[in-house]
């Protein structure tokens, strides 16, 4: 067999050898709770078809992975990981200039739709809702800085606010009949500025 009819197959199986995109990708955003990651530049979207965010992997204030692994939340580019080594990753967390409560806000309607979900979820195996979280409650946790205040029972479904310690805005929502202002459509999260 002549080197020729050799080469062909070598790079074949090279570029077989290579990583994957998911390899290659950096820090996983989030935990997707059916397991997967989710490698988003951004929080929008994040495990939408695979159940929700289960853990957020990155602090939600971060704007870049230093290379020594920690994080930045700095929101200039000379100071960002200047006494960590330098950027490995930048993130956009649909933040916009300093000041901007976009990416809180982001975050904590992030959490309620997930919240959503664990509430249908457990609904499905125990037809009603919970207040509950932990044990014989839902499977659920919150954007770290994110406060949920409580899951109010109603009638025939539940309310649910939340709070982040960088921004004056609170997040509400809710399921069934019983709407909690500022949010009016059954399942959408609204937001108010207080």
């Amino acid at each position: 067999m002549s080197i020729k009819a050799i080469i062909p197959s070598v790079v074949v199986f090279l570029f077989f050898l290579q990583p994957s995109p998911a390899q290659t990708q950096g820090t996983p955003a989030a935990r997707c709770s059916d397991g997967t990651n989710s490698y988003t530049a951004s929080r929008r979207g994040a495990c939408s078809r695979h159940g929700g965010v289960a853990t957020w992997n990155i602090p939600a204030d971060a704007t870049a992975r230093c290379n020594d692994g920690t994080f930045s939340s700095s929101t200039t580019l000379q100071e960002t990981c200047s006494d960590h080594g330098g950027v490995a990753e930048r993130y956009s967390w649909d933040q916009g200039p300093a000041g901007d409560d976009s990416s809180y806000i982001a975050a904590m309607k992030s959490d309620l739709r997930n919240l959503v979900t664990a509430e249908q979820s457990f609904f499905a195996d125990s037809v009603k809702y919970t207040g509950r979280i932990g044990a014989r409650g839902l499977t659920y946790a919150v954007t770290s800085g994110n406060t949920l205040s409580r899951i109010a029972l109603t009638t025939n479904g539940w309310q649910a606010s939340i709070s982040n310690k960088n921004t004056r805005t609170r997040c509400m929502i809710f399921i069934g009949s019983i709407k909690n202002p500022p949010a009016i459509t059954e399942g959408v999260p609204a937001c108010v500025a207080f």
